[in-house]
């Protein structure tokens, strides 16, 4: 993973509410596809706390395998 943003919603537009540092263990919920085709994961903490959305282009393996 790269430093990332998480954001409130699956959109670049959407609202920053945190940056994931590059090596930090997060774990991956789900993913959607937003209307541009980009997929994004939502992201929590190793502790189980909601972090966001993050775009899966900045996630290791690719983001999450399931759909939300």
């Amino acid at each position: 993973m790269v430093t990332a943003p998480a954001r409130t919603g699956p959109y670049g537009q959407c609202t920053e509410v945190g940056t994931i540092a590059q090596e930090t263990f997060v774990l991956y919920d789900c993913y959607v596809t937003n209307g541009y085709g980009n997929t994004w994961t939502w992201v929590r903490s190793e502790e189980g706390r909601s972090l966001g959305w993050v775009w899966d282009k900045n996630l290791q393996y690719g983001g999450a395998g399931e759909r939300c």
